[in-house]
């Protein structure tokens, strides 16, 4: 998580930069000297009450690089103030691409992603179920749809590797398991 002003770098008369939101999360990418720019220092910027900027030091690369962090903490003081997706709003009326990075409860809540069926419940010996991201983000029509499956517990499959897939003996796993060799429980 972010927890300065804004963290960013230029790029040609790009400027790429992530903010914190009145949510505290990381979310803005302001891209474009011109927009950027236009929207810093009119009042569109912070929803009529004024612009963010009244100063033109930032209307070059350079100037802008030099200022970066004063202009952070002007973008920021402002991004604080709303929630995220007010931000991107504000900046695509203004003209400045820019996107949310949302949260994994509004990842888990996304009804684009719901229908999609990008999260399934996996059920797990020791915290139960809950939803976890498919094992691939695609959907292909002539592939099956894979099951994710939970991850083992300590010596889980002990049995099945040892034993079944390695020939080791019943009396070889209980020895090994009475020099804590092997276990179903962490030594510490």
């Amino acid at each position: 998580m972010l927890t300065g002003a804004g963290k960013g770098f230029c790029s040609g008369d790009d400027v790429k930069v992530i903010f914190r939101s009145g949510e505290g999360y990381g979310n803005e990418g302001m891209q474009g000297k011109e927009s950027t720019l236009s929207f810093l220092q009119d009042g569109r910027s912070a929803g009529g009450g004024g612009p963010l900027l009244t100063t033109n030091k930032p209307s070059v690369r350079i100037s802008r690089w030099n200022n970066q962090d004063e202009l952070d903490i002007l973008v920021e003081a402002w991004t604080l103030q709303h929630d995220h997706y007010e931000v991107m709003y504000s900046l695509h009326q203004a003209g400045v691409a820019a996107g949310v990075i949302p949260t994994g409860p509004e990842l888990l809540a996304d009804p684009h992603l719901k229908e999609r069926g990008m999260f399934q419940v996996v059920d797990r010996a020791v915290v139960g179920p809950h939803p976890y991201p498919r094992s691939s983000p695609m959907k292909l029509s002539e592939s099956p749809d894979e099951k994710r499956q939970p991850s083992p517990l300590l010596g889980e499959h002990n049995h099945y590797v040892l034993h079944e897939l390695l020939g080791l003996s019943g009396q070889e796993l209980e020895s090994m398991a009475e020099e804590n060799i092997i276990g179903t429980e962490p030594l510490i």
